[in-house]
């Protein structure tokens, strides 16, 4: 993929904005020598959107780049902006901190009585980490024991959780997170709701979460953390258990699958 958005990037800046998919498409696969699937050049387009280089509306028969460097705030207006504009909202990368925070400060806490009051836990970045296709590795994992009173076995359970920035929270990123279940046992999305944007922007999406058993975790303020609200609780999946292991060792560092493997032993 790194070559691939290499190449996209570098296209879309030449064609500009609104420039229509197909044409965008022709081009990259003109610059790389061979065809490139719809489903490649929109995984791409969404990382770059991701990363802010761009903004990418991905919802629709007709996707659409809406703007290069939006989210960088750097749209010109004859070299200054406009006292009215509104401020840039941030990008997924630069909301990466705030998740991580809340993933090791709230949500691994709360899970502590699914562990007996222990909360052996992982959190790990796998938002960069290597995948195996498209839609194939959550923002973030976190892979924690589990450990009954009356059972004699140990489990390790993983959630995956999807970051989206504001108004991206829609119905295919519902289905982002659903493909992660994959590996995941766990799945959730999560979703940047600035006070002020449409609620009507993340209603079809939260429809979804529920219908498909996806859990849905929202926020105002990325640094507030008793702001972030758990809005709805994924139902469990049963992801093959050769699937999971695999994922494990391809998402997570030696140290970290040594953890785990620790408190299997011993937790």
């Amino acid at each position: 993929m790194g070559d691939l958005r290499t190449v996209v990037r570098d296209a879309a800046a030449m064609a500009g904005p609104r420039t229509p998919f197909g044409a965008l498409r022709a081009l990259v696969g003109h610059r790389l020598g061979r065809m490139v699937t719809a489903a490649e050049l929109d995984a791409a387009l969404i990382e770059l959107d991701r990363e802010g280089v761009l903004a990418y509306d991905h919802v629709g028969p007709t996707p659409t780049i809406r703007q290069i460097g939006a989210s960088r705030a750097n749209a010109r207006t004859n070299g200054a902006s406009s006292p009215a504009q509104a401020p840039a909202l941030p990008s997924e990368q630069e909301l990466m901190p705030a998740l991580g925070r809340y993933l090791h400060e709230r949500f691994v806490p709360d899970l502590a009585p699914k562990s007996r009051g222990e909360t052996g836990a992982v959190v790990v970045d796998t938002s960069r980490r290597p995948g195996a296709g498209i839609w194939s590795r959550p923002d973030f994992t976190v892979a924690a024991l589990r450990r009954q009173t009356y059972a004699t076995a140990r489990a390790i359970d993983l959630y995956g959780f999807e970051l989206k920035r504001a108004r991206r929270g829609n119905v295919i990123a519902v289905h982002e997170a659903v493909a992660h279940t994959r590996y995941v046992h766990y799945a959730y999305l999560v979703v940047h709701q600035p006070a002020g944007t449409d609620p009507a922007d993340a209603s079809h999406g939260e429809a979804e979460c529920r219908r498909l058993g996806i859990g849905l975790i929202r926020f105002d303020q990325p640094g507030e953390l008793d702001g972030w609200q758990r809005d709805i609780d994924p139902l469990r999946q049963p992801p093959d258990a050769d699937e999971v292991d695999a994922y494990i060792d391809r998402m997570f560092t030696a140290s970290e699958r040594d953890s785990l493997l620790g408190w299997l032993e011993t937790g």
